[in-house]
This record gives C-alpha cells, structure tokens and sequence, in this order.
C-alpha cells in the first residue's frame, strides 16, 4: 500500500521548542529559571493545559502556589504562558522537506499536544500552507499518547492508520501511533536530512530537491485517467459480500492477474487459473468480469481538461499503464486518448511497474530523457519507482485541485482553460 500521508508534531519537529532559551527573558535568577522551568513547564498544569482543561489564568496562579515567596509570581506566570511560542526558531531544513513532501502528492498533518494558544501562533509554523488538516490535544481533550488521540485523528480526517507516517520527537509517542494503528513512525531528534533518509527507507515518494525542467508528463491510467473500483466493479456482478470478496481476492489480488497485466497469460488462461480455485456456481460471472473489465469506463473529474491544458502548454503527454492488451479494445473510452504522444502497455513490453526496467524500456522507447518526465500514479511503489528512476513521481489521490498546486511547486504550467479550448 505505502506510506501517502506524513504526520507531524510540532515542539522539536516544526520548532525549536527550547525553555532553557524561553525563561530567562522573564527570570533572572538561574535557581529560580530552573523551579520555573520544573513547575510551570514539567509540573501538572501543564499537562493540563496541553488537554484543554484549564485556562492558562488558572495555570499559573496554580503554580505561583508552589513558588518561594516575595514576588507576585501568578501574573507573571501567567504572561509568560501567553507568551509561550509567539516567538519561535524553525527547525533548518524542515520547511522546504514539507514542501518536497507535498509536491510529490503527500498528504501532510500536524498531530501535536499543545494548548489552546496554538491558534495565535499557527502561523509561525514552516510550510503551514502544505498542511491538510491539523488536530490539536486542547481543542480535543486527549493527549498523546493515548490510543484515543491518534484514533480520534485518523477518524477526523478519514485516514487509512496504515498509510500514515508519523513524526514526533518522543520515543513513546511514536511507539503510541504505531500500537494505535500507523502504518510507521520515527522518533525525531532535530535532522531533517536523516529524516528525509528514513521516509525514503519507508517508500516515501519525495520530490527532488533541486527543480527540475519537466517536459513530459506521463499518466498511469486506473484511478489517474479514469476510476478504477475493482471491488465495487466485482460486487456489482457478485451480490453475496461474502462471493464478492471471493471472487476479488482470487481474480484481481492473485498472481494470475498481475501475469495478465505482464503478458505472460492469456484472457483465457486467467480466467481458467481463478475458476480453478473458485466454486463452480462463480465461474460465468469471473469470465464476464474478465470480459468486461474496463469496457466502460468514467473519467476522474477534472483530468481532462487537466491533460488538454497540458499539451496546449507544449508538455508531452504519454501513458504508462500496467494493464492487459485488452487495453486496444477500449483505448478510445479513455479521456484525451487522442492528445498522447505515446502509450506504453505493461503486457507489450513483459514488465510491470513498480520495477525499475519498465521506466528505463519507457525512455528508451520515446526518447525522453528521465529527469525531464514527471510520473503521476494512484500507487505510492509505482510513483516512488518512477522517482528511483530519475524521474519525478507524484502519488496522485484523485484529486485534481491538489494535484495542479503541486504541478505549480514544480515548475508545471499548464495552460488556461481558454487556450487549451481554441
């Protein structure tokens, strides 16, 4: 599946999140920085504050009861609780990895416990415009790292837990997100070019840092050009859930499909294999799902007139498709297939992406040079092997409005809507 959606705590991730260099601008006195700094920064408050459970008025004038006497220690508390954060350091190099991140078509999330002041001071935070969604522990009244913390974030937002990356500067945080239900995590400690090196261990997709002239843009087809619900498509067909989830697992989770898509079995010597392993009673409805894959088809919304944009601009546009050579006979259902400069078809070459021969055997057959090509697929392997390559990949989500603001960061210009009608 892959990793399509990077995480991020804010304190020593995003920002320096440094007391020691916070206090003294208020306190003089080094003992009296370090009660500070144990009380108001380590004590129970602002645990609490952090959950959203007391007013930062009542924070400090709960800590000023622990203070030595001879200062009027809870306005001051207080002060220097509003003044948390509004003066911050980012973290070198973490902005421009965001911005690489979302380029390339991730999604990207801030998860952090902090208190309500974070609302006054969100817009210090690098590359806030990449964020797709942010999920505050005060606004919540949960704390990492509960399992109801990261739960309560992948339900907000919709997410798959497995697809999620997640960014914190605590061991026990990241470990919290991963036992929750992320598909991975690591604990930060302030290297943006380590971490950068970790998400691409973890099949991250990155844009690459330097910009690149992209002259052709290459198109996978399933879910980029036109929808791709293979189980919906089953169970259409397969009205028992129970022999729909069969029939999808066996016909296009199996080896024998992705044999078909590399052209080393027939039409028919798919549908035999799977009918092999199915009850007799789902072999006429495997064969008429085989026949009819893809004979009707519906464009993704938007990509159209994306694509049209694109060549008026004067980009290449080609396809690069893991699919059958049953693709000839519906070829001319898919959006804009008449602007292609080129279509290359799994089943004609023998290889399937994500391996790198595929993209190597794409150049080679068209003439293009790798560094010059952006690759947009709905799959995090095939786009991150495109960016293995030399390419630059782009994990695409369907979603178009996305998809061209990361086009933008890349130097991607289609062009107006009007000139790409004329």
């Amino acid at each position: 599946m892959g990793f399509r959606t990077i995480v991020f705590d804010m304190g020593h991730v995003l920002i320096v999140d440094e007391a020691e260099d916070f206090i003294p601008r208020y306190i003089a006195e080094p003992e009296l920085q370090a009660l500070v700094h144990q009380e108001l920064m380590k004590g129970p408050e602002w645990v609490e504050l952090d959950r959203g459970t007391m007013s930062l008025e009542d924070a400090g004038a709960s800590v000023a009861r622990r203070m030595p006497p001879g200062r009027d220690w809870a306005p001051l508390l207080t002060h220097m609780l509003y003044e948390w954060h509004t003066e911050v350091d980012l973290i070198d190099g973490m902005g421009p990895l965001i911005e690489r991140l979302k380029a390339a078509g991730n999604g990207i999330y801030l998860l952090s416990n902090t208190s309500i002041t974070y609302h006054d001071r969100r817009h210090l935070l690098p590359a806030l415009d990449c964020f797709d969604g942010e999920f505050i522990s005060a606004d919540e009244h949960l704390l990492k790292p509960t399992a109801e913390m990261y739960q309560g974030f992948l339900a907000r937002f919709g997410l798959d837990g497995q697809e999620c990356f997640f960014v914190d500067d605590r061991d026990e945080n990241v470990a919290g997100a991963v036992a929750a239900g992320f598909g991975g995590g690591f604990p930060f400690r302030g290297d943006a070019a380590e971490l950068e090196e970790v998400l691409l261990q973890a099949g991250v997709v990155i844009a690459p840092a330097e910009r690149r002239e992209i002259k052709q843009v290459v198109f996978d087809m399933g879910n980029v050009l036109v929808y791709d619900d293979m189980p919906g498509y089953v169970a259409a067909s397969v009205t028992d859930p129970a022999d729909a989830d069969l029939v999808y697992r066996e016909l296009m989770r199996g080896p024998e499909w992705a044999r078909w898509d590399a052209g080393t079995i027939t039409e028919q010597g798919l549908i035999d294999a799977v009918c092999a392993k199915l009850p007799e009673r789902l072999h006429a409805v495997t064969a008429d799902l085989v026949h009819g894959w893809h004979r009707a088809t519906t464009p993704v919304d938007g990509i159209e007139s994306l694509i049209r944009r694109l060549k008026a601009a004067g980009y290449g546009i080609y396809l690069l498709s893991n699919t059958a050579t049953t693709y000839y006979d519906y070829r001319a259902n898919l959006p804009a297939i008449d602007l292609f400069d080129g279509e290359f078809i799994s089943a004609d070459h023998h290889v399937v992406k994500p391996d790198r021969a595929i993209y190597d055997e794409f150049c080679a057959t068209f003439g293009l040079t790798p560094a010059e090509c952006l690759f947009i697929d709905d799959t995090v392997a095939n786009a991150r092997g495109a960016q293995d390559a030399g390419w630059t990949g782009y994990a695409f989500d369907l979603d178009v409005a996305k998809l061209e603001k990361a086009l933008a960061w890349l130097g991607v210009t289609p062009a107006a809507a009007a000139a790409a009608a004329e």
